[in-house]
């Protein structure tokens, strides 16, 4: 009996926070194959949320080579104004690619893909306009003007398969992530919250997974797999100082949940 060179699949966790859903795990697009969204319903193989989850079947080496590359930007010059006449501000660039194909044939493969992303999205602060007669202090005037915001993630992926005999499939695959987010709490392009109340967000994660897939006989399969993964990441305020919202002006200072600080490991084994 012969084992075939389905990939397995592997799970891009997910939490919500009251920004709305944050992605822990990136994978590059080169390297999903499929992908299943689960709302609701979970078994105890997921394990630890209650909440939907990703679930991405991720790409595998053949016996002939593959590759792929693709670029993609978002440029504002080439971009209409949004439905209230605003006009368009971003810039992005996105770019990665993939190969895959053999180390032995029939026996061993491989496949590698990486992805970059630049996001940049400026926004303006500008505090409520003042009766006729008042004038702000110079020191909140200079709070004004245009800032910036990036939201730079990288990503690669690797994944070895080989067939040790024709009844056990050895799986390996290894991920990495990279984030660094400039003003990552955007707020919306004219706003009167100064830029002190932002903050900048640093972040990696990487896993290792490992599966044996046995195949004893025709109606017994078994797969042993397990995962370690590291997930960081440190939110540092713009400013250290209270928050003062004005009346009738804007807010300024530090946003009260931040400094903040989530690194976590895990590790686990399924049979």
């Amino acid at each position: 009996m012969l084992l075939s060179m389905a990939p397995i699949s592997m799970i891009l966790y997910r939490a919500t926070s009251a920004a709305g859903t944050i992605r822990y795990f990136f994978f590059p697009l080169a390297a999903v194959r499929e992908f299943q969204v689960v709302r609701s319903g979970l078994d105890a193989e997921v394990g630890r949320t209650n909440a939907g989850f990703v679930n991405a079947v991720t790409k595998s080496g053949t016996n002939d080579w593959h590759g792929e590359g693709f670029y993609m930007n978002r440029n504002s010059d080439f971009t209409s104004a949004d439905a209230f006449g605003n006009p368009a501000v971003n810039m992005q660039h996105q770019f990665g690619g993939a190969l895959g194909g053999h180390i032995k044939k029939d026996r061993t493969f491989f496949f590698v893909a990486a992805e970059q992303n630049f996001l940049n999205l400026p926004f303006t602060v500008q505090f409520q306009p003042q009766p006729a007669g008042v004038t702000l202090p110079a020191s909140l005037l200079a709070l004004q003007g245009q800032n910036e915001g990036t939201n730079n993630v990288t990503s690669s992926f690797g994944r070895i398969d080989h067939s040790l005999t024709s009844k056990h499939m050895l799986n390996v695959d290894f991920l990495y992530a990279n984030l660094d987010a400039k003003n990552f709490g955007l707020s919306p392009r004219t706003n009167d919250i100064a830029q002190s109340t932002n903050f900048d967000r640093q972040g990696s994660s990487g896993a290792a997974k490992a599966s044996l897939v046995s195949a004893f006989s025709s109606s017994l399969l078994n797969e042993l797999r397990g995962q370690y993964a590291t997930d960081y990441r440190f939110e540092q305020p713009n400013a250290q100082s209270s928050m003062v919202v004005i009346t009738g002006v804007g807010t300024l200072g530090t946003e009260v949940t931040h400094p903040r600080m989530f690194d976590n490991k895990r590790l686990r084994i399924d049979r």
